[in-house]
């Protein structure tokens, strides 16, 4: 009995406050986003969604954008340094924008059909710890592989694919800027790890 007359008492207490603040809001134009003094018992920690959610937003882009340059092998420059680094603002605009709407969020934990969705992905990443990629050729993206495969063949073997000489393709990479001198060299040794100078290469020998 003495337990239910507290929690009563509790709830009458926020009430009393929530009706504060609709008064206060009423007369001054108050948003939920504002410093406004809260019920006891209430977590004092507010995160305002005028800046978790466009966090979200802008840091969702920024993941977006990047995440599919890279999937396709065309990020250039930052794109892999921008997207592994600017990633915790994804985590933390995510994080903020779920603290600011916990209610919402705490209800989908009840709803069937939400969990088993969350639950696909939380069995994916699992799956990703354990399952080892490929090192003998096999598997991956064809488009990728068939990629290396050109760039790490010799300019001699290469150039009969792009219907030239040797010779003739290798003064071509020469003319666009590639410090090379013999044939028998490969792309890959020529452009080093960097996608942007790889894709220019494969300009050069297929144009």
């Amino acid at each position: 009995m003495r337990q239910k007359a507290h929690e009563l008492e509790l709830a009458q207490t926020r009430q009393a406050w929530l009706n504060k603040r609709a008064t206060i809001a009423s007369h001054t134009g108050w948003t939920s986003t504002n410093t406004v003094p809260l019920p006891p018992g209430t977590n004092t920690m507010q995160i305002s969604r005028d800046w978790a959610t466009p966090l979200t937003i802008g840091a969702f882009i920024l993941m977006a954008t990047t995440g599919i340059l890279m999937f396709f092998h065309a990020d250039m420059g930052l794109n892999k340094e921008v997207h592994e680094w600017l990633g915790w603002a994804m985590v933390a605009g995510v994080g903020a924008h779920a603290v600011a709407n916990v209610s919402s969020f705490k209800r989908y934990f009840a709803k069937p059909a939400a969990l088993a969705i969350m639950a696909v992905f939380v069995l994916i990443l699992a799956a990703s710890f354990f399952i080892q990629e490929d090192k003998g050729g096999k598997g991956g993206n064809p488009g990728r592989r068939a990629t290396m495969a050109v760039l790490n063949a010799p300019i001699s073997d290469i150039a009969p694919l792009a219907h030239q000489t040797p010779q003739a393709l290798l003064a071509e990479l020469q003319k666009a800027g590639f410090v090379i001198e013999s044939p028998n060299q490969s792309l890959i040794s020529v452009t080093g790890p960097e996608q942007a100078n790889q894709f220019k290469a494969l300009a050069v020998v297929f144009r």
